[in-house]
Parts: C-alpha cells; structure tokens; sequence
C-alpha cells in the first residue's frame, strides 16, 4: 500500500513491480544494496519514490543496441 511519506507518494516494492516492472523481490533487493533510493518504512517494507527512480534511470540510461537488420 502506497504511503505519503514527507509529502511524496511512496510505493512499495510490490506497487513498483506493477508500475515499472520487475518483481518485488527485485525491488526488494535494489533497495537492500542501495542501487534504487528507498525508505525502510516500520512495517519492514521498502517504499520508493517514483520520481527518484525516474530520475535515477534517466541518468543511467543505456543506448540500445541496433537492430541486427541494420547494417
């Protein structure tokens, strides 16, 4: 369940999976290592701020590599 916390909606690892894929183990274990900013709220989940996360993989973003057509 999603929770307001300093005036941002903050989802957990489940709501993430659902809103940008993946799994909530996943989530889970980004946030444990620190690759995705996460708040460890007392229930014992992780809540993640969407516009962190965006911003995050806006500055990590990859180029694709072109289609195998392409010459």
């Amino acid at each position: 369940m999603a929770r307001v916390i300093s005036g941002v909606t903050h989802y957990s690892s489940s709501e993430m999976a659902e809103l940008k894929g993946g799994t909530r183990s996943a989530w889970s274990h980004f946030a444990r290592t620190g690759k995705v900013p996460a708040v460890k709220w007392i229930d014992d989940n992780w809540y993640f701020d969407p516009e962190k996360v965006d911003s995050l993989a806006i500055a990590n973003k990859y180029v694709e590599q072109p289609d195998s057509d392409v010459k």
